[in-house]
């Protein structure tokens, strides 16, 4: 379904449809044409994988890129879509998706992608070829780069691909964030989950009183923005993917994300009149 009472925005994919909620793949490739395949109906349950934490069917979005390495230079490509109706609150807010990171163990060296969270319109890529007008946050699943995190943040289009490296997963001390592997992963053992590849997690944007938090599993990675200015407003949302490196492994890695949800929030001070007001009407029937 598109929508729920509570949320603003819902998709979980179920139905299939979900192709006309989303726009085209938009696509930042360093060279080369797009490489990679968007499907809006991946049926994840016949693939082995298990549901998603936040409920719903085993349909969901799949993203691949560079599938094949179609030239020699073809080393880096980006892909996004928006959402049509997703159109951001003015206050405070969360959204949040489920991802699930897939490594086949063959692939395991040629892993390093980025799964992207966006609001506030089509968010800058990784390689400064789109435009974009937006705040974004960018993780890979297997905690093997010397950036895993990377924030991304270009109001009105001034700079395409405005990019801030955030931290490592080995630099988050081991046990932090539940279900994700922090503390520094053994990259030279291919069969050992680090970061939090061949699982789910839920990753989120969560804006309280203008300060925008970025989260993996409800726990906050350290990196906000202060959007207290409205800095970013409007627009809708942006989810996709990023491989920054020449690493074509066919269907052996790929990301899937579930459970799109944007909910407006109330402010404090919306709160605090909420409760000023219950309290009225209690002394009334008092």
């Amino acid at each position: 379904a598109a929508t729920t009472a509570q949320a603003q925005f819902m998709d979980d994919f179920d139905d299939g449809a979900a192709a006309g909620r989303w726009s085209a793949p938009i696509v930042d490739a360093e060279f080369g044409t797009f490489d990679g395949q968007v499907d809006y109906a991946f049926d994840y349950g016949a693939a082995g994988i298990p549901a998603a934490p936040n409920g719903g069917g085993a349909t969901g979005l799949r993203f691949i890129a560079n599938m094949t390495d179609e030239t020699p230079n073809d080393e880096g490509e980006a892909i996004g879509i928006i959402a049509n109706d997703a159109m951001m609150p003015d206050g405070d807010f969360t959204l949040k998706m489920d991802v699930y990171y897939f490594v086949d163990p063959a692939s395991v060296d040629v892993a390093t992608e980025y799964v992207t969270l966006g609001a506030f319109a089509g968010v800058p890529f990784r390689f400064g070829v789109s435009d974009g007008n937006g705040l974004a946050w960018q993780v890979t699943g297997d905690g093997g780069s010397a950036t895993d995190v990377v924030r991304y943040e270009d109001p009105g289009n001034a700079n395409a691909g405005s990019q801030t490296n955030i931290l490592s997963l080995d630099d988050i001390p081991f046990g932090t964030i539940p279900g994700v592997t922090t503390g520094g992963g053994n990259p030279n053992d291919p069969f050992e989950q680090f970061g939090f590849q061949n699982r789910w997690v839920t990753i989120s944007m969560e804006s309280s009183g203008g300060t925008i938090d970025y989260k993996i599993n409800g726990v906050s990675l350290g990196d906000t923005f202060d959007n207290s200015g409205n800095t970013f407003s409007g627009g809708s949302i942006m989810v996709g993917l990023t491989d920054v490196f020449n690493s074509a492994a066919g269907s052996g890695v790929y990301t899937v994300i579930d459970n799109v949800m944007l909910t407006p929030e109330p402010s404090a001070l919306m709160l605090l009149v909420m409760g000023a007001c219950s309290l009225v009407g209690m002394r009334r029937r008092s």
